[in-house]
């Protein structure tokens, strides 16, 4: 996203069909969750920050987001940092990870938290 105010998972799945989610409703378990119907099917999203100094950064809403996002480098020396080349500029972007139910079944807890913890590390180490 170009924009912080437009940065949550909601507008990142917006243009795909198979992304957009009607009926959608919000979950805190295991991690911040947008649940709901893409193309009538089941299905749960989250977004990850690949921060690898980050231990909680998942988020589908743009408080939640904007909040991990800012947290990566705030205060007057980042951001003098970040005017010399030392830091990265603050990007609002994060990896959309979606997860469909097995013949239009809702995905259980259990494989959900199997998909983040298989997902999580290797997006990370991308990013480190």
């Amino acid at each position: 996203m170009r924009q912080r105010f437009n940065f949550q998972a909601s507008t990142l799945g917006s243009d795909q069909p198979s992304l957009k989610l009607t009926q959608r409703r919000l979950s805190r378990s295991p991690v911040p969750t947008a649940m709901g119907l893409a193309e009538g099917r089941p299905i749960l999203q989250t977004c990850l920050l690949a921060a690898p100094d980050l231990e909680d950064a998942f988020g589908v809403t743009r408080e939640q987001l904007t909040t991990i996002a800012d947290r990566l480098a705030s205060g007057t020396a980042a951001a003098f940092e970040r005017v010399i080349g030392l830091q990265p500029n603050r990007t609002y972007a994060c990896t959309l990870i979606s997860l469909r139910g097995p013949k239009g079944e809702p995905p259980s807890d259990r494989l959900w938290k199997q998909v983040l913890d298989l997902v999580e590390p290797v997006l990370r180490s991308q990013h480190s």
